[in-house]
């Protein structure tokens, strides 16, 4: 299924838009305002400058999305796509604003320190702001911006948005050849795991516990249950040891080998591999063929959502731009500072 890259507000203009209230050009709708920018600023929306360090900051974003730093021919478009969603982050936020919309600050701390478990510790959340030179009321400023957008985008823009069951259907029909799969196995694993280097007891004493293991599978415990509690992937152990659908040439060679001899219902013993020690039971198979549409049904709906999401927000912005005293800086497309 082609993807669809709708680049995230919370994702991309995070402490980004630094608010400097100047006094409101009087320039009519969608004009340029005829004063100089101040030196920081790269543009100013409806009396509101956005930074330098703003548009560097989401250029970097934007760059890491795509895995490589722009050559200097692609350079100017990505700046102007960077300020763009500046610009329009700021309209949005001026509108949530003149709409009066609301986030409490029980929302705000929320976000935030759900933002600040992902660092692990408090010391390492507080070094990583450091090094951007942020403050915790920087943070909080942005947080609110962000999830005042967020309400507006929902409430108002995609509010009552649905996608018709025959608008799902007619795309998995016209793109049925996206959901072609080859021969796959279903299975569930429960991996010992061996490290690189580790020596012939460590590997050794891995195997007689992958073997312990099978013997209780063998007394009747369940797969899933003994995956979660004793699994060393734990990708996987969290759903049970559930693999999914695979195809050959997506699993260890020994354990593919195994997988794919044995029929649905049965579960193997233990398989060495370079990774460690597997035991895997298989829960179905198919044949080549094309996914059935109940199983990608979801997907395709969540992939024409986004769709239907962005081109509203598109117009949406769109139509705030038509309206607004937008100026931006003259060298917008000289080379990266």
């Amino acid at each position: 299924m082609p993807g669809n890259q709708r680049y995230s507000w919370r994702a991309l203009v995070r402490r980004t838009v630094a608010s400097v209230a100047l006094p409101f050009c009087a320039a009519g709708p969608a004009l340029v305002c005829a004063q100089a920018l101040p030196p920081n600023a790269v543009a100013v929306v409806n009396g509101v400058v956005i930074e330098r360090q703003a548009l560097r900051d989401v250029i970097d974003a934007l760059a890491a999305q795509q895995g490589q730093r722009p050559d200097a021919a692609a350079l100017p478009s990505l700046r102007r796509q960077a300020l763009d969603l500046l610009i329009g982050f700021e309209l949005l936020h001026q509108e949530a604003k003149a709409r009066q919309l609301m986030v409490s600050s029980g929302e705000v701390t929320a976000t935030m320190s759900a933002a600040a478990a992902k660092f692990g510790s408090e010391e390492a959340y507080r070094a990583a702001l450091n090094a951007k030179h942020l403050t915790l009321a920087d943070i909080a400023q942005e947080t609110r911006k962000t999830l005042l957008v967020d309400r507006l985008l929902r409430e108002v823009v995609w509010k009552d948005l649905t996608i018709p069951e025959s608008a799902v259907r007619s795309f998995y029909e016209e793109n049925r050849e996206q959901f072609r799969h080859p021969e796959e196995v279903r299975l569930r694993q429960i991996l010992v795991r061996v490290p690189p280097g580790a020596s012939a007891e460590e590997r050794e004493a891995a195997r007689r516990r992958a073997e312990s293991l099978a013997e209780r599978l063998r007394r009747g415990e369940s797969f899933a249950e003994l995956a979660r509690a004793e699994s060393d992937d734990p990708a996987s152990a969290r759903r049970g040891g559930d693999l999914g659908y695979m195809a050959r040439g997506t699993l260890a060679a020994p354990v593919e080998d195994v997988a794919f001899s044995l029929p649905p219902g049965k579960t193997s013993g233990v398989i060495a591999s370079p990774f460690g020690f597997h035991i895997v039971a298989i829960e179905g198979r198919r044949e080549s063929g094309y996914v059935p549409f109940e199983e990608v049904r979801e997907r395709i709906a969540a992939v024409l959502e986004k769709e239907e999401q962005r081109r509203r927000q598109d117009a949406f912005v769109a139509e705030l731009r038509r309206k607004a005293s937008i100026q931006v800086a003259p060298d917008l497309d000289a080379p990266a500072e």
